[in-house]
C-alpha cells in the first residue's frame, strides 16, 4: 500500500513538474528570463501560490456549479454557502493530497 501511494505522488509530481518546465520554457522563449529565474529561485513559494489559484479557481466552479445545479431547492444562502465550502474542501483535499 505505502509503495502505491509513494508511485502515485511520484507520477503527480512528475506531471506537475512536466507542465512547470513547459512554463519556464515559455517564459524563457518570450523574453521573460527573470521572471523565469525568480520562479526558480522561489519554486516553492511559486508552487504555494500555483495550488492557491487553481483552488481558487475550483471555489468559484463550485460556486457556480452549487448557484445553478446543486442547491436550487436549499433557500438559506448560509446553508448554500457551507455546503460550497465542504466542496470545494474536499475537492482541494482529493486534488492535492490524495492525487
Amino acid at each position: 500500500m505505502e509503495e502505491k501511494d509513494t508511485k502515485n505522488k511520484n507520477l503527480t509530481l512528475k506531471v506537475f513538474e512536466i507542465f512547470e518546465n513547459f512554463g519556464l520554457w515559455i517564459l524563457e522563449k518570450i523574453y521573460l528570463k527573470k521572471l523565469a529565474d525568480l520562479y526558480r529561485n522561489h519554486i516553492e513559494g511559486m508552487r504555494y501560490l500555483i495550488c492557491g489559484g487553481l483552488s481558487t479557481v475550483v471555489n468559484i466552479l463550485s460556486y457556480i456549479l452549487g448557484s445553478y445545479v446543486l442547491f436550487i431547492g436549499i433557500r438559506r444562502y448560509s446553508n448554500k454557502s457551507k455546503c460550497k465550502w465542504n466542496i470545494c474542501f474536499y475537492s482541494g483535499f482529493n486534488i492535492c493530497i490524495l492525487g
